[in-house]
């Protein structure tokens, strides 16, 4: 899920709940009955974006709930929680489940926050706004994340600005956490070879995280600390 974070002054609320994100196909807000935790909702039709085959998929996840896309990120996370085991969570968003709601069924899952108490926020709001993060730590960070996917083997492939959240340590060191694992149990290619081959899998991981350090290298290494 992209996120897009409401404006500090204004909450934006989506049936009473306060928005933290909005993506094409979810909304994703504070749980009211537990602040620690978020609430992700499959938008409705009306309120959804996309082409024919996100369409397609929203209809297709209404007929049969089980492919909605809340069934599958929690499929998936528990896929990713049975390889991984509790080392998951230094680089994955907790879920908690799936919960009735009057507004639709809800994925329960962690709200990731800084060591200050702060929201984490994702990768692109460095982007366009002056920051003390020295981009070469962000592209360690996304080494780190690397290194933990391919030693799991966890086909884990939308890892984009949107998915990846920058988390400020106590010690001072960032690391980038993802809140959206939807990649490991959905599959959009025609051929699966990255799902059939450990070597496609790998090398499919290494291009998206490179992809995603040249753009982090090209948007902030001039707003670097040491190019301030």
């Amino acid at each position: 899920m992209d996120r897009q974070p409401a404006s500090d002054k204004t909450p934006v609320l989506w049936h009473g709940y306060e928005v933290i994100a909005k993506g094409a196909n979810r909304v994703c807000v504070i749980d009211p009955e537990n602040t620690s935790r978020c609430l992700k909702f499959d938008l409705p039709a009306q309120e959804a974006k996309g082409g024919r085959a996100n369409r397609w998929r929203r209809f297709r996840g209404e007929v049969f709930p089980k492919l909605a896309l809340n069934h599958i990120e929690w499929r998936a996370y528990q896929k990713c929680l049975s390889i991984a085991g509790q080392s998951l969570h230094n680089y994955v968003a907790t879920c908690f489940g799936l919960r009735h709601t009057p507004h639709g069924k809800a994925l329960s899952s962690e709200i990731v926050l800084n060591s200050d108490g702060s929201i984490a926020k994702p990768i692109y709001t460095y982007f366009d706004q002056p920051t003390s993060i020295d981009y070469l730590d962000l592209l360690d960070a996304l080494d780190e994340l690397q290194h933990f996917l391919l030693r799991h083997k966890i086909p884990l492939f939308d890892l984009n600005s949107g998915n990846l959240l920058v988390l400020h340590c106590a010690t001072g060191r960032i690391r980038v956490k993802c809140i959206d694992v939807k990649s490991v149990g959905q599959n959009k290619e025609l051929i699966p070879f990255s799902r059939w081959l450990v070597g496609a899998m790998r090398s499919k991981i290494k291009r998206r995280i490179e992809r995603l350090k040249q753009l982090i290298t090209i948007k902030m290494a001039q707003k670097s600390p040491e190019n301030a």
